[in-house]
């Protein structure tokens, strides 16, 4: 009995496939990264002062936002959790798109 490897429906092309190692290779690098800044950002408001939770008003976020370093370490987290996240959904479309078992569950 011979086995039988058929051939792709659409070859991917060598720019298709730098596409997806580089998404794959920003999905961990920028995963690792909103690690690092989600845990500074959550010990910064919620463990450093002395209140907890109750420290953070208007105030406490006025003064943040004020010191460019924050507006740069807050923009850089939430722009990298939405390019992660959307990356990430754009890699469960194609799962999804691309491959026929999972079409007909």
């Amino acid at each position: 009995m011979a086995i039988v490897i058929e051939q792709p429906d659409a070859p991917r092309s060598r720019k298709s496939a730098q596409w997806e190692k580089r998404a794959w290779i920003f999905m961990r690098i920028s995963g690792v990264l909103l690690l690092v800044l989600i845990i500074g950002h959550l010990s910064v408001n919620l463990v450093l002062p002395e209140r907890g939770v109750k420290a953070i008003d208007f105030a406490f976020v006025a003064g943040k936002w004020a010191d460019p370093f924050w507006q740069v370490y807050d923009g850089l987290m939430l722009w990298l959790a939405l390019i992660h996240g959307t990356n990430g959904m754009r890699t469960l479309v194609n799962d999804y798109t691309e491959r026929e078992w999972l079409r007909k569950a």
